[in-house]
């Protein structure tokens, strides 16, 4: 491993890790996926065997504590993320979080008082700024290809179909996330 290595932990083993955050970190010189994490052990397993990643942890803590890596992914629940990513800061790693950060404005903005009394790198993951059509659009608008912009509206819209998208449905572990529209059950 060179001097120049990444060495980077991912927490959070799912769906999101797998389709998106271990493909593209697994493909990038200089980045060595150091340990994984998922309170899941058969998930674990899963993945560990999958990406031959030998340090496989339950335990966030004893992740941090273990492998020391550089920089963490964090793909859990919203409702985890603040504690998370408070964690990894707290360790010396560098920080690339799902959205959202936080279960609201509020805890957002602990988390980002806190990021700015370090040296330390925050990223959410808005992977869509990365995707070929949306940088067109961004050339577009830079250019004035479209003339002057007054007003403007886009929707994602997504099928699941009829099946179940686990915790992204439950506002107590998604907050505003799936459920932007919904209402608070309190």
């Amino acid at each position: 491993m060179s001097a120049k290595t990444i060495r980077v932990a991912m927490i959070g083993l799912g769906g999101v890790c797998a389709q998106v955050h271990y493909p593209g970190f697994s493909r990038i010189p200089g980045v060595d996926i150091v340990g994984i994490c998922d309170p899941d052990a058969s998930l674990r397993e899963i993945r560990s065997r999958e990406w031959r990643v030998e340090a496989s942890f339950g335990d966030v803590d004893e992740l941090l504590l273990e492998i020391k890596p550089n920089a963490v992914v964090i793909a859990t629940p919203n409702c985890t993320h603040k504690s998370l990513i408070l964690k990894a800061f707290a360790s010396g790693s560098h920080v690339l979080c799902e959205k959202p950060l936080g279960m609201n404005l509020q805890e957002t903005k602990e988390i980002l008082e806190v990021v700015q009394k370090t040296q330390l790198r925050h990223m959410t993951a808005f992977t869509y700024r990365f995707v070929p059509a949306m940088n067109y659009i961004r050339h577009l608008v830079r250019t004035g290809a479209l003339g002057e912009i007054r007003h403007e509206r886009f929707h994602r819209l997504q099928d699941w179909g009829e099946r179940a998208i686990g915790w992204l449905q439950y506002y107590l572990q998604a907050g505003s996330g799936e459920l932007r529209h919904g209402h608070s059950p309190n």
